[in-house]
């Protein structure tokens, strides 16, 4: 019944390897370092692995360096190349949530779940604020354990960490409506909304809730609202069956 939750599109709200991590002070006077940020800002992947290499070269024991490259490599679609850096970022700094964030989220498109949800429980051990760790292990207990309890614990623990976590109450929403209970569902959608007044899959997927609960003025009204901004599949089916105007 549901939209699937875009992936990739909360990528770009949390997903670090799109884009350089800042400079640290180790590197700061690093010129291939710097050469290396700059082609990840153009998304030129092989350069900047060209300029991270050799500032690895340099210094070897750096952290940074390996996450960046680890970047670039995933940049290019290189997922066991990048899970090689983070591992080696990780044995220079084992103690840096946003690492094990980053690998869990490469396992997570390998579609290695157990692994993602072990580095995702690492990113939060090591970091217990850590919101968008959270969000992605309750999507993987859901997706992959089909646990509904510890998924909505997870979500629930990020919105309390981060009210305007939006992608966690869309996570919520979703597992309510596969449970048919479609008032908390319209209720967490509400909240994904509020957080993100553009999210036009929350809309699309609370009219989809609110025409379950027969409230087909709502639901048109939500269609409506996800089209304007630029989702129209469901509002042109609804219209096409009779169901809106």
């Amino acid at each position: 019944m549901y939209c699937l939750r875009l992936r990739l599109l909360a990528a770009a709200i949390f997903l670090m390897l799109a884009a350089p991590i800042a400079v640290f002070g180790e590197n700061k006077d690093n010129k291939y370092f710097d050469n290396g940020n700059k082609y990840m800002q153009t998304k030129e992947y092989d350069k900047a692995i060209e300029q991270y290499s050799k500032a690895v070269k340099a210094n070897p024991k750096s952290a940074a360096l390996y996450y960046n490259r680890a970047s670039a490599y995933e940049g290019k679609g290189d997922h066991d190349s990048a899970i090689s850096d983070f591992a080696k970022a990780i044995q220079c700094d084992p103690n840096d949530a946003a690492t094990y964030y980053g690998r869990g989220l490469v396992y997570e498109k390998k579609s290695d779940y157990d692994k993602a949800i072990a580095d995702y429980t690492r990113a939060i051990k090591a970091d217990p604020k850590f919101v968008w760790a959270y969000t992605n292990r309750g999507h993987l207990y859901y997706i992959s354990k089909k646990d509904s309890k510890r998924a909505i614990a997870d979500f629930t623990e990020a919105v309390r960490l981060d009210p305007k976590e939006a992608l966690a109450y869309f996570d919520m929403a979703h597992i309510y409506g596969d449970m048919n209970n479609y008032k908390k569902a319209v209720a967490n959608y509400s909240e994904a909304i509020k957080a993100d007044p553009k999210y036009a899959e929350a809309y699309d997927n609370r009219g989809l809730a609110y025409m379950k609960l027969g409230d087909k003025a709502s639901g048109c009204r939500d269609f409506a609202s996800a089209c304007k901004l630029g989702m129209c599949k469901i509002a042109d089916s609804a219209k096409s069956k009779g169901d809106c105007k």
